[in-house]
């Protein structure tokens, strides 16, 4: 149940789908290996996300992310100027029905972050779509976001 280039190393969003909404998300190599970009506009954010077989019970999700333009914090972001990611993983059963959203987020500090969820998924989930986030940036003072190393995990 791996994620499909969940590392960009394909140099883009294979088996990815983004919504940008008219800002720029891409593929870059950045800090030695190649990352998503996300970066959120004056008054949109962006969507990122991918599916992945699935079964119930409990999972992890992890990933790595940085924002270095953003500001330092400690303890949960202010969304008006702390970088950061909300991230959902909703579970479908066999005809396609969503039966589940596990939603969190995550702060991203100007160096490297490491984030894992863990969770559970119900029963009759056949397949996990994992959907990262990036808000909106009114005051310009967020920067981009560079996700790497998306994994998720069932025991």
């Amino acid at each position: 149940m791996p994620i499909l280039n969940g590392d960009f190393e394909t140099k883009d969003f294979t088996h990815w789908t983004v919504q940008a909404f008219n800002t720029p998300a891409n593929v870059v190599h950045y800090g030695g290996s190649y990352k998503a970009r996300l970066a959120g506009g004056r008054s949109t954010g962006q969507l990122l996300f991918t599916r992945a077989n699935a079964k119930p019970g409990t999972f992890t999700l992890s990933f790595t992310a940085i924002a270095p333009q953003s500001i330092e914090h400690e303890g949960p972001p202010d969304p008006l100027i702390h970088a950061f990611v909300l991230f959902i993983i909703t579970g479908f059963d066999a005809s396609g029905v969503p039966v589940q959203h596990d939603f969190s987020m995550a702060g991203i500090n100007p160096t490297s972050n490491t984030v894992s969820y863990r969770g559970e998924l119900l029963l009759g989930v056949k397949e996990a779509e994992i959907r990262f986030s990036v808000p909106s940036d009114p005051f310009a003072n967020k920067g981009p976001v560079y996700l790497d190393d998306v994994d998720f995990k069932q025991l």
